[in-house]
């Protein structure tokens, strides 16, 4: 019940904020609606006949220069591609992102004002033509990164990241350079199964083990030659991932960054595990993507992304009060069986 009182607390405090930040986008009389309020918080702004979302970073994960460097990629796929994807929308005064501050919140919040994209997302009736197309966008946005010239300041973070306080520590970004250089950060893994280690306890957290020295053995082997790495979009799951008319649309670009591109398509494909199309959802999924991929390590990476989202559902714990333990150890348990 705590955790319920200062869940709404906190979004009465962030409402006051976002009310604060739409001003200065001059659109008028605006409706706010709550979207989503887990990492991020997002908000539905209606004015007059336009739609548009507000993102209201959480700290102290993003820089207002790694948005910016977001918001760069999203203007330069819009200039150079026919991808439908959320357009960036300037202030009055023309910044792309404000920095608001409001009354019981620590520090200023980076917010950021998007177009709506039309679309819908789904879940049930998902079929291998959707997944397909979803194959041939994470091609073409990983494609388009590696012959785009980004700006010499261009910093996003590092992906495969799985803590908190590591991915805290990413908030400046890198520049790509120094990703290729240095993908990993070794105490990360380290400390996941220390924080695991407390839910599931030490043979709990054996698999985990297992399963990062097999994946970090893969990256090593792998290497970070632009053929295997690079800025990817880095969260393609079917909630950012939406259709309309036939075409497909990706949003949500927030967790952008450098990183191996098999870990891109884990994502997706570690969302319809568990069905009874799996097999043609992903055997879909890797023919629009139109390269060869290892079938064993996507095996292995869809069991890493499993880790991150324990490990990112255990530092939420407020945010998820009734379900974030069996989320935990149900995660852990799915480790255990694709390493086992």
């Amino acid at each position: 019940m705590a955790d319920v009182r200062a869940r709404r607390a906190q979004l009465a405090r962030l409402r006051v904020l976002a009310e604060k930040a739409v001003r200065a986008y001059d659109l008028g009389p605006a409706r706010l609606t709550l979207i989503q309020h887990e990492e991020n918080t997002t908000y539905l702004v209606t004015a007059a006949k336009d739609r548009f979302v507000l993102r209201i970073h959480r700290p102290p994960l993003r820089t207002a220069q790694t948005v910016s460097s977001e918001l760069r990629w999203l203007q330069a796929l819009a200039e150079g591609t026919s991808l439908a994807i959320p357009q960036p929308v300037p202030t009055a005064d023309g910044a792309l992102l404000v920095q608001a501050s409001g009354p019981g919140l620590t520090g200023s919040r980076i917010c950021v004002l998007f177009r709506w994209l039309p679309g819908r997302f789904l879940e049930v009736g998902l079929t291998p033509q959707h997944l397909r197309q979803v194959g041939r966008l994470a091609a073409h946005l990983q494609e388009h990164a590696r012959a785009w010239s980004a700006p010499s300041d261009f910093r996003r973070p590092r992906l495969g990241l799985i803590t908190e306080g590591v991915r805290a520590g990413e908030a400046a970004g890198v520049l790509e350079r120094q990703a290729r250089e240095e993908p990993t950060l070794i105490a990360d893994p380290d400390r996941a199964c220390v924080e695991l280690e407390t839910v599931v306890g030490p043979q709990g957290v054996r698999p985990v083990r297992e399963l990062l020295d097999r994946v970090l053995s893969h990256r090593a082997a792998l290497g970070t030659g632009p053929a295997v790495y690079g800025l990817q979009h880095g969260d393609l799951h079917q909630e950012n991932y939406l259709f309309h008319h036939g075409t497909i649309g990706v949003i949500d670009f927030d967790d952008c960054g450098f990183g191996w591109y098999i870990d891109d398509l884990a994502v997706t494909a570690s969302e319809i595990q568990g069905r009874p199309d799996t097999a043609e959802l992903l055997d879909a999924l890797i023919d629009g993507y139109g390269a060869p991929v290892d079938r064993p390590a996507l095996e292995l990476h869809i069991a890493f992304r499993y880790l991150q989202i324990a490990v990112w559902k255990l530092s939420l714990r407020s945010t998820f009060p009734d379900t974030w333990q069996a989320d935990v150890e149900g995660l852990v348990g799915a480790i255990a069986r694709r390493v086992g």
